[in-house]
């Protein structure tokens, strides 16, 4: 029994460091785009910080996801994509298949519906004007319009 708990505690310890490790902030770009280009907006540096609290764990900070799991969101057809599913994929979750790049993922994505409107229009703004991205930024007005819709 005692030879149970220790290697449990050893499992909990490695977790917990590789957790500590793989999500920490090693090359803080500042308020520099992820490419060093240009300077972040307000909103970007805002989405930036949604984007590491609640998006990187699964998309990781590269935005390059983890195959066969977690779809990317670097260069992402999805991204770049429809504004209002992306504002329902936040708000309302998704589970089940979805091809993004040309390959299919099937995991499932919990809501993320106590995200203020703010909040998705800033997260949204970043991954769309950043991580490889070239698509329009997304207003709170717009994510407000589309959450009534939903």
């Amino acid at each position: 029994m005692q030879e149970i708990k220790y290697k449990l505690s050893s499992l909990f310890l490695f977790f917990t460091m590789f957790l500590m490790f793989s999500c920490s902030d090693t090359q803080e770009t500042g308020n520099l785009s992820d490419d060093g280009s240009r300077e972040l907006s307000e909103v970007e540096l805002n989405g930036r910080k949604v984007y590491r609290t609640y998006c990187l764990a699964c998309h990781q900070k590269d935005g390059s996801g983890v195959r066969n799991m977690y779809p990317p969101v670097r260069e992402s057809d999805w991204v770049e994509g429809d504004v209002k599913r992306l504002v329902d994929l936040i708000v309302n979750g998704l589970s089940g298949p979805i091809v993004v790049n040309g390959e299919e993922y099937n995991g499932v994505m919990p809501a993320q519906d106590y995200l203020t409107d703010d909040q998705i229009a800033a997260v949204l703004t970043y991954m769309r004007l950043n991580m490889g991205n070239k698509a329009s930024e997304v207003t709170t007005e717009e994510v407000n319009r589309i959450r009534q819709e939903l």
